[in-house]
């Protein structure tokens, strides 16, 4: 995999202002609007204006001084107060203030000599320069006829051996009327028949990735939304990619008044040595709804016995699984879906029939994800449509603790994200995870696409609704909750973690390379401070380090790499 280039731009702040008393464009503010704008306001991403230089940041400069105050901008749905993620967008206090003082000064370009040089951002990626890019052989054009239109498309890979990638991008090819993308992969050549039975590029398929073709095989993969930024996965973990197999995007193009084109793609990127751990996925739906006693929705037994039919319908239209006649009966009789598809979903079909939000009504749903072995959470997507108002998921683990893992208060479907945790969350076997989400389907609700309001039940239609919350998580080793993942964005940066702890020592163990490196320690994961540490051993494959162990120890690692 190519790593891309970086440019780090550092700002110190003391004070509010510079030493000469003024701020300026290219003392000041660059390093703001470069680190927190630019990736996604210039040529090709979704930024409606670039911000390259200082006569584009200076021209729309009262507009940013106005929206970074009220919070619009850099947009970060999730609670800061109620946990922390990689990458999180936002300005401080100081520096919000560095914005109005630049602005009400009339902007100021300021010394040439002081400028910040714009970094040198990758064209056609937010990650890099990828291994592979896979596009859709032609550009497909949408009807314009004001719905909802569901296409698949097909991109071989070529692949004669099997492959693990370290990151996954999504490019729509015309983000206006691109709603949402999923993921999944087929070997079996029955997405291609599909796709050959039909003229247009691609073929048809509303809710899954069409007849006997699992959803659930890509589950992992990250999917694509409106504002979502694409990342890495951490170091030593990754996604196998069969050889043979098919990549199948699942394009969800709005309702359009006009004939519009899209040629979206896909860039892969390849881990340089086999992973260590698979990511993993699960998805929790409907089906996990619980009561107020947090116990699984069941069907009436007479119910159950006839609702095997429907059943069948769904599960087959929405998750792609085959359901055989024994299947059908055992979820009528309440069985749990992992127990006939898997870990990958869970709950009873009884959650479904719950999920029905009436006209002029405003409710609330809570989901239960029952974890049955020891794991580490990587990252949670939440996504909703226009009715949601927001979510608040929670892990309690077997001894009494809890943790927050996201809180969105103010929903907003044009800013969703596939959120990484700032560390590896260990979730102990015995665990579960309530996660609750709010609707508001009144006419109070701004963003309600039916005007009057109308029940609504789940579905993938703009004017349906979703509980669809897909977390991704890791086999837990031993010490993964003491390692940071903030700022570990290339996903084939070398492994690093605890390898072993005693009353006076912590030993880590780093996955050799040439680079040199040094060990940060954080008591909170955001204030990182060097550490001494002494390498005591290395092999071909891993450098053993080692530190002394005092009462000031407890908190987070990391190891700084050197390019």
């Amino acid at each position: 995999m190519k790593l891309p280039s970086l440019t780090l731009l550092l700002t110190t702040l003391i004070g509010l202002t510079a030493a000469s008393g003024q701020v300026t464009f290219n003392e000041h503010i660059a390093p703001l609007i470069y680190n927190n704008c630019t990736v996604c306001h210039r040529e090709g991403e979704i930024g409606p204006m670039p911000m390259t230089n200082y006569e584009e940041v200076s021209a729309v400069a009262r507009a940013i001084d106005i929206v970074v105050h009220d919070g619009t901008m850099p947009p970060w749905p999730p609670d800061r107060d109620f946990s922390r993620f990689v990458g999180e967008r936002g300005l401080t206090d100081p520096q919000k203030a560095l914005i109005t003082e630049w602005v009400d000064a009339d902007m100021p370009e300021g010394d040439p000599v002081l400028v910040t040089q714009l970094p040198d951002f990758p064209e056609g990626s937010v990650l890099g320069e990828p291994d592979v890019t896979l596009t859709m052989s032609d550009a497909y054009e949408i009807k314009g006829n004001g719905r909802d239109e569901y296409r698949v498309f097909v991109l071989p890979t070529g692949l004669t051996e099997d492959r693990d990638l370290v990151g996954v991008e999504f490019r729509p090819g015309n983000a206006e009327i691109v709603h949402h993308a999923l993921i999944s992969l087929d070997s079996s050549g029955q997405a291609r028949k599909l796709d050959a039975e039909d003229s247009a590029e691609g073929y048809p398929a509303f809710g899954g990735f069409g007849e006997n073709i699992s959803a659930l095989d890509g589950l992992a993969y990250p999917g694509w939304v409106p504002g979502a930024t694409p990342r890495f996965f951490p170091p030593g973990t990754g996604l196998k990619l069969p050889a043979g197999s098919d990549i199948l995007l699942q394009v969800h193009y709005a309702p359009w008044p006009s004939s519009e084109s899209d040629q979206s793609s896909l860039n892969l990127f390849f881990a340089d040595k086999p992973v260590e751990r698979y990511i993993q996925a699960r998805l929790m739906l409907p089906t996990d709804l619980v009561d107020s006693d947090n116990e699984y929705y069941k069907l009436n037994p007479l119910i159950g016995a006839l609702a095997g039919g429907i059943i069948t319908a769904g599960i087959n239209a929405f998750l792609g699984e085959t359901v055989t006649a024994s299947d059908a009966r055992d979820l009528g009789r309440n069985a749990t879906l992992d127990t006939v598809f898997g870990d990958q979903v869970g709950g009873t079909a009884a959650g479904f029939l719950q999920f029905d939000i009436q006209a002029n009504r405003k409710e609330t749903y809570v989901g239960k994800w029952e974890i049955e072995k020891d794991i580490s959470l990587v990252g949670v997507w939440p996504h909703m449509h226009y009715l949601g108002t927001g979510w608040e998921i929670i892990l309690e683990r077997p001894d009494g603790t809890t943790e927050n893992l996201i809180r969105i208060g103010e929903w907003d479907f044009n800013w969703q994200g596939n959120y990484t945790f700032d560390r590896y969350i260990h979730a102990p076997k015995g665990s579960r995870i309530l996660a609750t989400a709010g609707y508001d389907n009144t006419s109070n609700n701004f963003s309600n696409p039916n005007r009057p309001p109308k029940d609504v039940n789940w579905g993938e239609k703009t004017t349906d609704e979703m509980y669809f919350l897909p977390f991704s998580y890791v086999d837990y080793q031993p010490g993964d909750e003491n390692i940071s993942l903030q700022d570990l964005t290339h996903g084939d940066l070398p492994t690093f973690r605890v390898d072993g702890l005693t009353e006076d020592t912590i030993q880590f163990r780093l996955q050799n390379q040439d680079n040199t490196y040094y060990i940060e320690h954080s008591a909170d994961m955001h204030l990182w401070q060097r550490v001494s540490s002494t390498e005591t051993d290395a092999d071909a494959d891993w450098r053993t380090i080692s530190m002394p162990r005092t009462e000031d120890s407890a908190g987070f690692y990391r190891a700084v790499i050197f390019p």
